[in-house]
């Protein structure tokens, strides 16, 4: 059996597991309004797993393929001050990844390496410039992922900027081999899409 094939088997367990455990509702294609500000535009219905609890109140997760094979998160402005991940279900001796709202893109590119990699997985940038987000200034990240929970190598795709003091970012990682390059032209015009309403 290929390995693509034993992680899809993987990841479709693991989603039925966790439809006990989060809410999941369907978001359809079209526009869509996340938390106050951040507006997108998506071409074809993805899954939206109810995660604050996990995440925090200015974070969404979406999958496409299951929550075992890609994510696609939504800060939807994370206040100076606040946890870009709150850990409510990871050990204390995780440390807290805090947002400061005169970080510059490098500072962001570190706290999002260390929120990534918390549970000893290798993070690894491969780029770091600067890019429209959302009609404003930002940045984007690339990133390589080797999940220590299987060995699973990801890409990652993290766009971004900080307006008002807040920060809004979209984040989308999935296995390097297949699944991350079934999304990526979409995942790109969802970030295309992006925009602050003021």
């Amino acid at each position: 059996m290929k390995i693509i094939s034993k992680i899809a088997m993987v990841a479709l367990v693991l989603s039925l597991s966790a439809c006990s455990i989060f809410n999941i509702s369907k978001m359809d294609a079209g526009e869509h309004l996340l938390g106050e500000r951040l507006q997108v535009k998506v071409p074809s219905a993805w899954n939206h797993i109810d995660s604050h609890f996990v995440h925090g109140p200015n974070a969404q997760l979406w999958t496409k393929e299951g929550m075992a094979i890609d994510e696609m998160m939504f800060y939807t402005g994370v206040k100076d001050g606040e946890k870009i991940h709150p850990n409510n279900l990871a050990s204390a001796k995780v440390p807290d990844f805090v947002f400061g709202s005169t970080m510059q893109p490098e500072q962001i590119a570190a706290m999002f390496e260390g929120m990534l990699a918390r549970d000893g997985s290798t993070f690894k940038l491969v780029r770091l410039s600067p890019a429209p987000f959302a009609g404003v200034k930002g940045f984007r990240i690339e990133y390589s992922l080797i999940r220590k929970s299987n060995n699973v190598e990801l890409n990652g795709i993290i766009a971004g900027a900080v307006d008002k003091g807040q920060l809004y970012a979209i984040l989308y990682q999935a296995p390097r081999l297949e699944f991350f390059p079934r999304q990526q032209i979409q995942v790109m015009q969802i970030i295309g899409s992006a925009r602050l309403k003021n």
